[in-house]
């Protein structure tokens, strides 16, 4: 496993989400099929981990001549979404330390 597919286990993706992420990152905007074939991921498999990488904003559906392709979003989002994760942590501590 590579250095960057650790860090993504190390802020909460499962092994198998980020080898599909940094697939998807690598290929651009491609085909399910394409995404596990490169991810070693089976493709029903694969199908579950895009839409939840969907649902958490780090990918994206699109659909060209009737089929539907699937990019990654930049690393850029993914460095966003773990700074409103520490504010939002931040948050909760102030206030948990304010009721003790």
């Amino acid at each position: 496993m590579d250095y960057v597919a650790r860090e993504l286990i190390n802020v909460g993706f499962s092994d198998k989400e980020a080898a599909v992420y940094l697939a998807a990152l690598q290929l651009g905007l491609s085909s399910i099929q394409d995404i596990a074939k490169k991810s070693g991921v089976n493709r029903a498999t694969t199908y579950l981990l895009v839409d939840v990488l969907i649902k958490k904003g780090l990918m994206g559906v699109f659909v060209k001549d009737g089929r539907k392709f699937f990019a990654a979003e930049s690393p850029e989002r993914l460095i966003s979404l773990l700074r409103l994760q520490r504010q939002e942590l931040e948050a909760k501590e102030k206030e948990l330390t304010a009721a003790l």
